[in-house]
């Protein structure tokens, strides 16, 4: 049976309009990929810039989460440089909710919250993101040595000494 000449256009455009969806979506897909990479390349030589490109990443809908998450760990890095304890937690923290880092920055994600949250004198959540962070990489030497410095901030100066001598087998 010969089909209708109807259909075949309407098959046609339907073809189109898919080739053209998949071109578009094509297009996109590098959209946002500048702002989360420049995120962290610029945080040392610009710190300013880098943080506008992080913002603009988040705040990006052609941002995926897992990229997303990365911008965060990195926009929580430059508070941390700038001594903004508050808004490095609060970037990590939601980096770390996301579900979405690699184990690599996840330990990472709670190495730096950890620290932000010794730098704001608050050593016991200080120390269960520390732990959390050996918990993930075992090797952490910076994490031995951080939570050695909370311990040592509790008074408990026999569990600070077990963690630096911890960091110094790993890095002597």
């Amino acid at each position: 049976l010969p089909r209708a000449p109807g259909r075949k256009k309407a098959a046609e455009r339907r073809v189109k309009k898919i080739l053209a969806l998949a071109a578009l979506a094509a297009l996109l897909a590098g959209c946002g990929a500048e702002d989360v990479a420049n995120c962290a390349a610029l945080r040392r030589s610009a710190p300013d810039k880098a943080l506008e490109h992080c913002d603009r990443a988040i705040a990006s809908r052609l941002v995926w989460s897992r990229q997303k998450a990365l911008a965060r760990l990195d926009r929580g890095a430059l508070h941390f440089d700038r001594g903004n304890w508050d808004a490095s937690i609060g970037d990590l923290t939601r980096a770390i909710d996301s579900d979405r880092l690699t184990p690599r920055h996840l330990a990472l994600a709670y190495f730096n919250r950890g620290t932000a949250r010794l730098q704001k004198s608050e050593p016991d959540p200080g120390i269960e993101d520390l732990s959390e962070a050996i918990r993930l990489d075992p090797l952490y030497a910076d994490a031995y040595s951080n939570l050695a410095l909370a311990r040592r901030m509790q008074g408990r100066l026999d569990q600070s000494l077990a963690a630096a001598n911890a960091a110094l087998k790993i890095t002597p």
